[in-house]
């Protein structure tokens, strides 16, 4: 036993000390500076389903798309006004026609007659609400990438972005793809990992996608590293940005002791907005948010009252809606942002 603990340290050793960093003349470097504070007002959600534990949140321009993890008992997909008030419910885990196997509530995409879910059988699925209050799955296809697939990213004209993955035996040299549910598309692969080529560098450079379609542009933040990278649709990196102090810190060798940068991002036309957690504030005192633009210039810094795990960033900038994953009240929570160019 203690010889395969020697082993096992060895290993993280080896692995760490691979850890390979960005050229700094080739990263914008950013200084954070001080916050702004949110007033941070709940919303008591109008609906008697029980038990209700939702995990994710995406505001549309119909309302506010809240997600459960599969129950079968439940919908998986609740959509509320603003207010509240329930608008409609469906998609609950099944093998139906408006039923999903298993749903990945990470992915999420407004479309012009809905939005679009990801569902374990590696299909998107179209959903449109019904007028009495229901949901359903009007199409499903498959994406042209067959391995697993990981933090999508819808980029318009059925194309998305995603983390690759394993090709064959191997761990593929690139970090990210782009894919599409054309079945002859021939997926393309582009991006280097910030690791050394290490069993482990997937699992390191867990990543988060936002995009913005008109802009054709899209960016993934890294959990565990303050930084993040912003690419066109071609896969060219159009900007890598990096928290000064923060962007080359090496990852601990524990993985139960590593650091979280950016937890969770959402996106407009207008802005991304992330959770950081770099600055080290305790997530129970306050939520730090940085907003971006497009350019990846850092635009904002503002603190929610209290601790939030998800959110989501109205259409019209106005408003933040989160939610507080610890909390056993049936409520969501809405910020107003303040007007920034």
């Amino acid at each position: 036993m203690k010889k395969c603990i020697q082993l096992f340290a060895l290993l993280f050793i080896v692995t760490f000390a691979g850890y390979s960093c960005s050229d700094p003349s080739q990263i914008k470097i950013v200084k954070l500076g001080d916050y702004t504070p949110l007033d941070v007002q709940a919303v008591k959600l109008n609906v008697s389903d029980e038990p209700l534990i939702f995990n994710q949140c995406y505001c549309t321009g119909n309302g506010v798309v809240l997600m459960q993890l599969s129950n079968a008992a439940l919908p998986c997909v609740y959509l509320f006004d603003y207010q509240g008030n329930l608008i409609a419910k469906g998609c609950p885990q099944g093998r139906g026609p408006n039923e999903l196997v298993n749903m990945d509530i990470r992915f999420f995409a407004e479309t012009e007659r809905g939005f679009q879910l990801f569902d374990s059988t590696h299909k998107i699925c179209n959903v449109e609400v019904v007028a009495d209050g229901t949901m359903k799955i009007t199409d499903r296809k498959e994406l042209a990438y067959k391995q697993a697939a990981n933090y999508l990213t819808y980029l318009g004209d059925d194309k998305y972005a995603l983390l690759a993955e394993q090709d064959g035996a191997q761990y593929h040299k690139n970090e990210l793809c782009i894919s599409s549910l054309d079945p002859d598309f021939e997926t393309f692969f582009f991006g280097e990992y910030p690791t050394a080529d290490t069993p482990d560098k997937i699992f390191l450079c867990l990543k988060k996608g936002v995009a913005s379609i008109p802009r054709k542009r899209f960016a993934y933040f890294y959990y565990n590293f303050g930084r993040f990278r912003m690419y066109d649709y071609n896969g060219k990196m159009i900007r890598e940005v990096g928290i000064d102090g923060e962007w080359n810190v090496t990852p601990s060798s524990d993985f139960s002791q590593l650091k979280r940068y950016f937890t969770n991002q959402t996106a407009n036309d207008s802005h991304i907005y992330s959770m950081y957690t770099g600055d080290h504030r305790d997530p129970d005192a306050g939520t730090s948010i940085l907003q971006w633009d497009w350019e990846g210039n850092l635009v904002g810094q503002f603190v929610l009252p209290g601790k939030f795990n998800r959110m989501s960033v109205a259409k019209d900038d106005s408003q933040l809606v989160l939610l507080n994953l610890d909390s056993d009240e049936v409520e969501m929570y809405v910020a107003k942002l303040p007007n920034t160019k």
